[in-house]
């Protein structure tokens, strides 16, 4: 990187900064679709009944 002319170095540090911005919008969408399934599985899990009296009626 030293060696690099000042164009050189201005055009690797352009793609350099592209990589890590393209990087960054990746981990944004996993994050959010992990926070949506866990909404999802969430949502689900809340408008379920209550286990608790059908398995305290079988013992």
């Amino acid at each position: 990187f030293r060696k690099a002319s000042p164009d050189e170095k201005l055009n690797l540090f352009n793609s350099l900064l592209k990589g890590y911005q393209e990087e960054v919008d990746n981990l944004t969408k996993r994050a959010k679709f992990g926070e949506n399934a866990f909404l999802n599985i969430y949502q689900k899990l809340y408008e379920a009944p209550d286990p608790y009296p059908s398995l305290a009626s079988i013992s």
